[in-house]
């Protein structure tokens, strides 16, 4: 029962007074205003009877009751529920349930299950110690793996503990240990700001979680609002295609790819204008990078992230290959190559770049220097097609600048859902890695006779390990803003963008700091 209350009953046709703990179902309970009914019953007779029932309906204007209700509603107007208090009139009730079984009993046990849920600053700090926890790892394994290359003359036992040693310190370096002295100290000045502005508090939990509110809905419409409530995102449903002649159309994500091929080709042309480089030595670069990306990019996303398609039929083989795709009638039809992978694509273009400079009988960390320049401006545009193609999406968010994408990948629980515009992310942090990588070869091309021992000069290696480093840095820690690409990921801590990241991160590593050394010899 709810409390120790006083119930008037009719027992062996007396009316009798008991204790409401000792109502049991079939008891025929007589209700007079003021008071509070103790369970749930049914109607039998009522005289005016007015019930407030705003401790389970949340409305707190008197419901009048009747003998009869024929509605589908769920609170029926000939019965009276407990925990509610009679606010006029009279009735006798036969009870129906007691206890937990009554409404408001319900409504207990469903508080009671719910499970605690962390509070938003917990759920940040648990983020915060895997990503410290990744890049720890990630930096430990690095410095063993470059200190180990890097003290070739050392005896092997003097290289393996120099290297683990130098790998745990580093390791060591990067987890932040004053993060709870900051939190402990930024809590206080939230308990001091509470109590200097004579908050009553009564559970900390709750005020925390309530300064994470980013949305507050409520129900005064026309009162405080404009009679409507809706939060505003970027709704984002551009055509795929940029424009057509008759019945042959152009894509955006086409339109960029090639766009993107031809600021690099501008760029390059540039680069080896500057160095003296013929110009017979740069007209085939085109085609060996063109070929390169676009095989390594294909074969990288077959191979990479769906091979349980294309490497286990023959029709998906043959679609691996060629731009179309074999219908369920068995005709085929030209889709394009529908799937392309960065990290093929970066493997495709260093295999190009051998079979180039071989042929051109250049320097090879020339060519990778050069090229390494312009590829950040044509990764930028890439990005920008996918996000006119509404593919390679983030994960829900609530942020004012999320973008709605109308996709079916992008729905959740059936229904459209702000995400976060990755694309645009990855785009933005190329096109700045570009335009540092372009001042810093400014600044080696302005100098003295473009000095050949600078560790920053077209040649050490430089650009090609910054490229490197920077963009696969980057790509590794925005895979955790973005929805999975294929099934397999969800689960996986780390998804295979993320995988095939980390050889490049320290390929370009190890790139930048021997640069030093070939700019030496």
């Amino acid at each position: 029962t709810l409390s120790d209350l006083n119930v008037k009953v009719i027992r062996n046709g007396k009316e009798t007074i008991i204790n409401s703990k000792d109502i049991v179902v079939d008891d025929i309970v007589i209700l007079e205003e003021g008071d509070k009914i103790s369970a749930d019953g049914i109607i039998l007779e009522c005289q005016g009877l007015g019930i407030n029932e705003s401790a389970l309906t949340g409305e707190s204007d008197t419901v009048y009751k009747k003998i009869k209700d024929n509605s589908i509603n769920h609170f029926k107007l000939n019965m009276c529920y407990a925990g509610c208090d009679v606010t006029s009139g009279s009735a006798i009730i036969k009870i129906t349930a007691v206890g937990t079984n009554t409404e408001y009993g319900k409504i207990g046990n469903a508080l009671n299950s719910i499970s605690k849920e962390k509070t938003p600053l917990e759920k940040q700090i648990k983020k915060l110690v895997i990503i410290c926890t990744i890049i720890s790892l990630t930096f430990f394994a690095l410095v063993i793996i470059l200190n180990f290359i890097d003290n070739w003359s050392l005896p092997l036992k003097e290289r393996i503990i120099h290297s683990i040693l130098s790998g745990i310190t580093v390791a060591m370096a990067t987890i932040p240990e004053e993060i709870p002295v900051v939190l402990t100290v930024f809590l206080a000045m939230g308990a001091w700001e509470l109590a200097r502005k004579n908050t009553l508090t009564k559970n900390m939990k709750a005020v925390e979680t309530l300064g994470a509110v980013t949305v507050l809905c409520t129900d005064k419409t026309g009162t405080i609002t404009q009679n409507k409530m809706e939060t505003l995102f970027i709704d984002w449903q551009p055509s795929v295609e940029a424009f057509s002649i008759g019945t042959f159309s152009v894509r955006w994500y086409s339109l960029l790819w090639c766009l993107g091929l031809l600021l690099a080709y501008l760029i390059v042309q540039r680069l080896y204008k500057h160095q003296k480089i013929e110009e017979e030595k740069f007209e085939p670069l085109f085609f060996y990078c063109f070929v390169g990306v676009l095989v390594g990019a294909r074969l990288g996303h077959c191979i990479f992230y769906e091979p349980g398609y294309y490497l286990t039929s023959g029709k998906g083989f043959i679609e691996m290959l060629i731009p179309f795709h074999q219908m369920a009638d068995g005709s085929w039809k030209f889709t394009g190559y529908e799937g392309l992978a960065s990290h093929g694509g970066t493997i495709g273009l260093i295999i190009a770049m051998v079979l180039y400079w071989r042929k051109m009988k250049l320097k090879p960390w020339v060519v990778m220097d050069n090229i390494a320049i312009a590829v950040p401006a044509t990764a930028c545009c890439i990005r920008l097609g996918n996000l006119m193609n509404s593919e390679i999406i983030g994960n829900p968010t609530d942020v004012a600048w999320g973008f709605i994408f109308h996709t079916r990948e992008a729905l959740v629980n059936g229904e459209v859902a702000p995400r976060h515009p990755a694309q645009l992310y990855e785009a933005l942090a190329y096109l700045v890695i570009f335009v540092v990588g372009a001042m810093i070869y400014w600044r080696w091309y302005k100098s003295q006779g473009m000095e050949e021992k600078s560790p920053i000069a077209v040649g050490t290696g430089f650009y090609f390990g910054f490229c490197l480093a920077t963009i696969f840095t980057f790509r590794f820690f925005i895979e955790f803003l973005k929805k999975e690409q294929v099934s397999f990921e969800q689960g996986m801590l780390l998804d295979m963008g993320q995988l095939l990241s980390i050889p490049f991160v320290i390929l370009g590593v190890w790139c930048m700091l021997k640069s030093k050394k070939k700019a030496a010899s």
